[in-house]
């Protein structure tokens, strides 16, 4: 049994795990892909940049501009450096960007995987449709991250 379940294991899949997983809950990742943090290796040019230190609702494209304002009041770019730095990132600035130190995506994709693994975070990937088709599960949270349909486009969701 499980407190919460997230679907998608990237970063921000792993980073809602983690946090879970901190405020011990006990919790699953579910993702589709072979490694949890995959698509991570393809962001900021190879570099990660997991933040930027100048951010306000009009840097999104968004009809929610509400939406933006609440979610950044609750979770701004500090906060992202403070989370990153909790788990052995440390930040590097170039012209607002918010970069790993080592300036590689690698670190982040390394470092997020084997945090939530010591949070005591248990993975099931590459499995994320078998998963819902075989399974039952009760719980109290349930995080939905992101689901790309594409790549499994002759799987029907019931």
């Amino acid at each position: 049994m499980y407190d919460c379940i997230v679907v998608g294991g990237g970063a921000a899949g792993m980073m809602a795990a983690i946090t879970a997983a901190r405020n011990n809950a006990r919790v699953l990742i579910i993702d589709q892909s072979k490694k949890l943090g995959n698509k991570i290796l393809q962001t900021g040019n190879g570099k990660c940049n997991f933040t930027n230190m100048i951010l306000d609702s009009s840097k999104y494209n968004n009809d929610n501009i509400d939406f933006v304002k609440t979610a950044l009041g609750h979770f701004d770019q500090n906060d992202a450096v403070c989370f990153f730095k909790s788990i052995g990132i440390f930040p590097k600035e170039k012209n607002g960007y918010v970069y790993p130190h080592s300036e590689t995506a690698a670190s982040v994709s390394d470092c997020c995987p084997m945090s939530a693994l010591s949070s005591c975070v248990k993975t099931l990937v590459y499995s994320l449709f078998l998963f819902f088709a075989s399974t039952r599960y009760w719980v109290k949270s349930f995080i939905i991250i992101k689901i790309n349909i594409s790549y499994h486009n002759n799987i029907e969701l019931l």
